[in-house]
């Protein structure tokens, strides 16, 4: 896990540096090293990026914070968004937004959410003194939450046990859940699981009580199954938030460009899906071609490259199209990164399941990719029309 971990930091650090390289660091402050403290009595007036073995943030960040370690704690204000990735993350103090945290053990206490929480965890706990203004989205091997939520409750884990509020609904996929007494559920109880909830008599639902017995449970097979999947599901996390914290540096690099690949693909799906087809059939021909020549071999190479960067940043548009299908169709102010992982936790989640996992794994790999191809096709076009008219290029 620590080899895993470790490997999303050097990525993480990598794409920083590349972000450093292309100019755009002027407007975010960008620090890395093996211990890093943000002192209390310390303020950052811009949006921070940190990279550390150990990260202590006491002080204020007037901004957003995007930090991965293998300890991170938060104990400080942070006035916009918090996005951190680690080993294990403790969460103690004001965020101003949202909070897109991953690790194998989390704990967010005594800490006031300005907005939604979305989570990916090997163990999560969020006791009572916390307040979350807003939904929370996970996917736990298990998780303790006892902070009131403000809006809906929505994910998947091993273990769920709630003794909280939850103002609206409350939508999981679980192998055990307990709802223990106080909780208060102000709309519907709804759950996938292999047995009935443990519903203490002091925990009250507004609503409905919608139990979906799986039917992986029936059988030695079905239930290898059903273990297969949250074998699945529990592998994923890491390649959710390796693709996260790329995908938000990939947002804030090149934030009109990905927004164009997005717009092609939800528009344009069936043509995107076409382009894609197209694109990984005749390219990597193409690249054999010339590695027949010794003259384009390099040239052949780098097509090659770019094909596998496109192939991997597939999940990356269609986790955004994904959240924007969801979030932000009739928002007029559109946070890309929590559209970036609520849609890669709703991908990896799909990915995992049996039979639908591989055909949303193809059909997104491939619609991506034409996505891409599309957008790339159309900035070329423009440019030779701009030149045409004597503008600058």
């Amino acid at each position: 896990m620590k080899r895993i971990l470790s490997r999303i930091v050097v990525v993480g650090a990598l794409a920083l540096l590349i972000s450093v390289s292309a100019g755009h660091t002027a407007f975010a402050l960008m620090m890395k090293g093996n211990n890093v403290e943000i002192a209390a009595d310390e303020t950052i007036e811009d949006d921070l990026f940190v990279t550390a073995e150990t990260l202590r943030i006491l002080g204020t960040v007037q901004g957003d914070v995007y930090a991965a370690g293998a300890l991170v704690e938060v104990e400080g204000t942070i006035s916009g968004d918090l996005y951190v990735v680690g080993g294990t993350v403790k969460v103690s103090g004001n965020i101003g937004q949202d909070i897109l945290i991953g690790g194998g053990d989390v704990r967010i206490e005594g800490a006031t959410i300005g907005d939604s929480v979305v989570l990916a965890a090997g163990n999560a706990v969020i006791p009572e003194n916390t307040k979350i203004n807003g939904g929370m989205i996970f996917g736990a091997g298990t998780l303790d939450l006892s902070a009131d939520i403000t809006r809906n409750l929505l994910g998947g884990a091993g273990l769920i046990t709630l003794q909280n509020e939850v103002q609206k609904n409350v939508f999981v996929g679980v192998d055990e859940l307990r709802v223990k007494s106080g909780t208060n559920i102000g709309g519907d109880l709804t759950y996938y699981s292999s047995r009935e909830a443990n519903i203490a008599t002091g925990a009250l639902i507004a609503g409905d009580i919608i139990y979906n017995e799986s039917t992986l449970k029936r059988g030695a097979e079905q239930r290898n199954a059903w273990e297969k999947f949250v074998d699945r599901l529990r592998g994923n996390i890491f390649a959710f938030l390796t693709a996260l914290l790329i995908g938000s540096i990939l947002i804030y690099i090149a934030p009109k460009h990905t927004q164009h690949i997005v717009q092609n693909f939800e528009k344009q799906p069936w043509w995107s899906l076409l382009a894609g087809l197209i694109t990984l059939s005749i390219v990597p021909l193409a690249s054999l071609l010339l590695f027949v020549t010794l003259i384009g071999a390099p040239l052949g190479l780098i097509v090659l490259f770019f094909l596998v960067l496109a192939v991997y940043l597939a999940k990356i548009y269609v986790g955004l199209v994904v959240g924007h299908i969801i979030l932000g169709k009739h928002k007029k102010k559109i946070n890309f990164y929590a559209l970036l992982a609520v849609g890669l936790l709703i991908y990896y989640v799909a990915t995992a399941l049996p039979y639908v996992g591989p055909f949303v794994v193809i059909f997104g790999t491939v619609a991506a990719v034409g996505a891409l191809a599309i957008t790339q096709y159309q900035k070329i076009i423009t440019g030779r029309k701009t030149g045409h008219t004597g503008k600058a290029s």
